[in-house]
């Protein structure tokens, strides 16, 4: 079977998917950018081998990790896939290849990374209607993620709900776990414990945690951060 993939950028933990997906199928990633304006160019190094076909399309730039290009349209205008898969909806490229496919009848399907339902004008209400309701099938990872893609007009026999992680069984403790020894090692007995992880930078939210935390501080709960650089590291220090 010939995939064709559709996604913004060459994302470490996408990779790692495609990898995984390629051992399955002939697959095909087009990619919107080479790296996002918002993030360390050596996020996306020491990877190992591909072992499926990258395209990185020409387009204008929109945005800190999308952009406005119809090279997929032209992509499948000139080679046959079995089936088409748009990472998202909301960019420019994603919108222009959405409605060339309903336009000449092409099934594609949907693959959310994960969405929040939200209150939106009514003009954004139709075109996401618009866009997410014409799909074949929907990739989900969660059931919020479900429950918004029904909201705009997926049927529940088209979902398919699938475990997307960065994460490999490998990478998990094999050995048994009591959080209350944990606990006692850091000088949290007894407490509850938030835990972080990721970059600390504005766009993962670690200043709204931060500010919420301050609320709710007391002596029975902890806040642990875990994670690498980012603006905001020597602040938080």
């Amino acid at each position: 079977m010939k995939v064709l993939y559709v996604t913004n950028l060459p994302a470490p933990y996408k990779i790692k998917f495609f990898l995984l997906l390629a051992k399955k199928v002939e697959l095909t990633v087009a990619y919107e950018r080479r790296k996002a304006e918002n993030r360390d160019a050596k996020w996306i190094c020491g990877l190992q081998d591909r072992t499926f076909e990258e395209i990185y399309l020409d387009g204008i730039k929109t945005g800190a990790d999308t952009s406005c290009s119809l090279a997929v349209v032209k992509l499948i205008q000139n080679r046959k896939f079995d089936l088409i898969i748009m990472n998202g909806f909301s960019s420019m490229t994603s919108m222009l290849t959405i409605t060339y496919m309903q336009l000449h009848k092409i099934t594609y399907w949907i693959a959310c990374d994960g969405m929040l339902p939200n209150d939106n004008s009514r003009l954004r209400e139709w075109i996401k209607k618009y866009l997410i309701s014409n799909a074949g099938y929907y990739l989900s990872p969660n059931e919020i993620t479900s429950e918004v893609l029904r909201r705009y007009g997926a049927k529940e026999e088209q979902i398919y709900m699938y475990p997307f992680s960065s994460i490999s069984e490998t990478e998990f403790a094999t050995e048994s776990y009591d959080k209350k020894i944990y606990k006692r090692k850091i000088g949290c007995d007894g407490k509850k414990i938030i835990l972080y992880v990721g970059q600390f930078i504005y766009r993962k939210g670690i200043d709204v945690l931060m500010k919420a935390y301050e609320q709710i501080r007391n002596d029975e709960n902890h806040l642990i951060l875990i994670g690498g650089g980012g603006a905001l590291r020597y602040q938080l220090i």
